[in-house]
């Protein structure tokens, strides 16, 4: 998890950096920092100009996996934490698909706008770059177990409640002496996506991963450890919360976000 939020949050502020620079208020010393095409490879590239090469549109095409794209680069980490081509190579060619109309769009708006309408687009798309990476970095510090709440960049459906007081909480129940919490995953989110627990005392979390899909199948919790392929079906994760504070958790991707709240037991 400590490796993927860090290429997140690093591909979010490149994010950043573009969009500061698609507004044209990006410092000098930020602009070096952006990955440049080499100089021999561009001017080849120019030179082919009005000389079609069937493999040019699909090398140009496949040199695009290297963009530093926040959402881009959170799905290829999650077709590798699927441990399957096949898998991989389904998530990534329905992402490949589902962006491609937007894509097409903005690019025939890009060369097709001009005056002030194309000078609005840009600062628009400048704007919208920005905000993403902003979500993203939530997501990145998300997954490393350090949330941060940012109004309205957040997916998570359910709103978090205050902390309650103990034995109060009623998604949590005492079984033989363990706190047993239970919590659904779905298209939605976490239902519910907040619990209030004990310190000292053992707790069996216990999730139901038969509506789970996309970055919300892998469960992640840096502080537990935890970095679970959830499965169709009830997937039991047991600890010991021994210090009063938050555990977060979140899916592969830091969009769906969920915590316990960790009281004492007196």
């Amino acid at each position: 998890p400590l490796v993927t939020a860090l290429i997140t949050i690093l591909a979010a502020l490149y994010m950043l950096i573009m969009g500061l620079d698609i507004l044209g208020i990006a410092p000098r010393f930020l602009k070096r920092l952006m990955p440049r095409m080499p100089k021999a490879i561009g001017h080849r590239i120019m030179g082919a100009e009005g000389k079609p090469n069937a493999a040019t549109p699909f090398l140009m095409g496949a040199a695009t996996f290297f963009l530093p794209c926040g959402f881009t680069q959170a799905l290829q980490l999650y077709a590798l934490t699927t441990g399957s081509f096949a898998a991989a190579a389904l998530a990534l060619g329905a992402f490949a698909l589902g962006t491609a109309p937007a894509l097409i769009g903005l690019g025939f708006a890009g060369s097709a706008l001009r005056g002030k309408a194309g000078k609005w687009f840009f600062q628009f798309s400048g704007a919208l770059v920005i905000m993403l990476g902003l979500w993203n970095i939530q997501n990145g510090f998300s997954i490393a177990g350090y949330p941060i709440n940012l109004p309205s960049f957040s997916f998570s459906s359910v709103t978090e409640a205050a902390p309650l007081a103990r034995g109060t909480d009623p998604n949590v129940t005492m079984e033989n002496g363990v706190q047993v919490v239970r919590m659904g995953v779905g298209a939605a989110g976490y239902r519910p996506n907040h619990f209030t627990i004990v310190a000292g005392k053992p707790v069996r979390w216990e999730v139901d991963g038969t509506r789970a899909g996309g970055c919300i199948s892998v469960l992640v919790s840096r502080p537990l450890g935890v970095q679970r392929l959830l499965t169709a079906g009830i997937n039991t994760i047991e600890f010991t919360p021994k210090e009063v504070g938050e555990i977060p958790f979140s899916c592969s991707m830091g969009m769906y976000r969920g915590s316990f709240t960790v009281i004492s037991s007196t």
